[in-house]
């Protein structure tokens, strides 16, 4: 199949890299100026390579079978309209960002295309390396719109990693957000991975804490109970901090080498992703009438001490 890729970072290297390597004719669309980008993967002790064309101008001539946009969040409007004959030529769209606001993007006449993707995977590159460093997981796929019709190509997915279909990917996408807001501050803190960042007992109790406090406000908004839990329990199971501690502590295990790619942009003093990780979830908060105070203090600290937005 013919597929897009809309950003050259991190992630969309590892579209890129698993969906060449299995057969598919790969083209990015980035704004770097290379007419080819390398895509090396480490994952497990092995390493793949892959060299996808980049074709920088819009070649709005061009049809798609799948286009997946792995832009930054704040990135992604200005992504869909400039890309967006791109986008019309395509027969489907894979947003892949850690965003639960897909309804409020402007998607022109495309919205019956959108499937969104909820990565749980981890996926980071060092700043002056072409490697990314790639810990096996899963992606959950769902529909923007619950009427149009399903997805029927998910086994091109699975040459990237297990693939699960959810009935409600807002919520999947929440968990996937909310478990970035539990721990992002830690790995800022400290400017290293998961597992160097949370490396005591009472650093793990307190992400478990502002984990605990967003699956609170789950169990308000969500009640079809339809998520997958990192320790593959139903949300309706999550009753105390001993239980979010567990899934914390599983996520640690899991990807304990990633770092968060926001780490890299405050290194780099770039603009960060830090709004739509808290605000988002705030914001729902205070649309349910139950205040985020974990969420808050953690966001706050990070604006004042780094001075990031």
């Amino acid at each position: 199949m013919k597929i897009a890729i809309i950003g050259s970072g991190s992630v969309g290297g590892v579209f890129a890299n698993k969906l060449q390597g299995a057969g598919h004719v790969v083209n990015f669309f980035s704004k770097r100026k290379d007419t080819h980008i390398e895509c090396l993967i480490h994952c497990d002790g092995r390493v793949s390579y892959e060299k996808i064309v980049n074709t920088r101008n819009n070649e709005t001539t061009k049809t798609f079978d799948i286009v997946i946009i792995a832009v930054k969040i704040y990135d992604l409007q200005n992504s869909v309209y400039e890309y967006n004959e791109i986008l019309n030529n395509s027969s489907y769209i894979l947003p892949v960002q850690s965003y639960i606001n897909f309804h409020n993007v402007d998607w022109g006449i495309n919205e019956n295309k959108v499937f969104p993707v909820a990565i749980m995977f981890g996926a980071f590159g060092k700043p002056t390396s072409l490697i990314t460093y790639f810990s096996d997981g899963f992606i959950c796929l769902g529909k923007l719109k619950k009427s149009i019709q399903n997805f029927p190509h998910n086994e091109i997915l699975e040459s990237v990693c297990n693939v699960f279909i959810t009935n409600d990917i807002q919520f999947q996408l929440f968990v996937k957000v909310l478990i970035n807001a539990s721990l992002v501050s830690f790995c800022i803190e400290s400017m290293s991975s998961f597992g160097k960042a949370l490396d005591t007992p009472s650093k793990i109790r307190k992400a478990a804490v502002i984990f605990s406090e967003g699956i609170n406000l789950a169990k308000k908004i969500y009640p079809n109970n339809s998520v997958i839990l990192p320790n593959n329990r139903q949300l309706s199971q999550i009753c105390s901090i001993e239980d979010s501690i567990e899934i914390i502590q599983r996520v640690i295990f899991k990807y304990t080498d990633v770092i968060p790619s926001i780490v890299f942009d405050v290194i780099r003093n770039k603009q960060t992703e830090l709004t739509y990780i808290y605000d988002d979830i705030i914001e729902l908060g205070k649309n349910n009438s139950q205040d985020m105070h974990e969420l808050e203090n953690a966001k706050n600290e990070l604006v004042e001490k780094y001075q990031i937005h």
